[in-house]
């Protein structure tokens, strides 16, 4: 069995925020979009009044290719989420879990690794194409 890293860490954070954009469990309402979203991007979004239409119009976008890690003051993303830390559970010694427990503040069965945040860069002309067939179908 391989290892935890922090990697995979990462990954997984990423991927959970992902689903919960997409799924509803964040309120994409226009003061999320203001503080999260670049201009553009949340200028397409609040054309939609709906938040669970919002969220189904991210889905198709947030992909699994199109994030990167946040540093400090990210130019250019389109959707910037702070995270600050991530805490893992594990059951078994440090040495035998994770890949290199040095990566990791661990107390206990629990560990943390810090991260600045998630984000993403859209198609805004696909996003807004996106927002524009489904208003057209209403």
């Amino acid at each position: 069995m391989s290892k935890f890293t922090t990697d995979q860490a990462i990954t997984n954070e990423a991927e959970a925020l992902a689903d919960a954009l997409c799924s509803n469990c964040l309120e994409l309402n226009d003061e999320f979009l203001n503080r999260h979203f670049s201009t553009e991007a949340a200028d397409i979004l609040k054309k939609l009044p709906c938040e669970k239409e919002r969220a189904f119009v991210l889905d198709s976008h947030l992909k699994d290719d199109n994030w990167r890690t946040l540093s400090g003051y990210d130019e250019g993303a389109d959707i910037n989420i702070p995270i600050g830390e991530i805490e893992i559970q594990f059951d078994s010694s440090p040495e035998e879990f994770f890949a290199d427990p040095s990566d990791w503040t661990i107390n206990g069965n629990l560990a943390y690794t810090t991260l600045d945040g998630i984000c993403w860069t859209l198609d805004l002309k696909e996003l807004q194409a996106d927002v524009s067939d489904l208003l057209e179908s209403e």
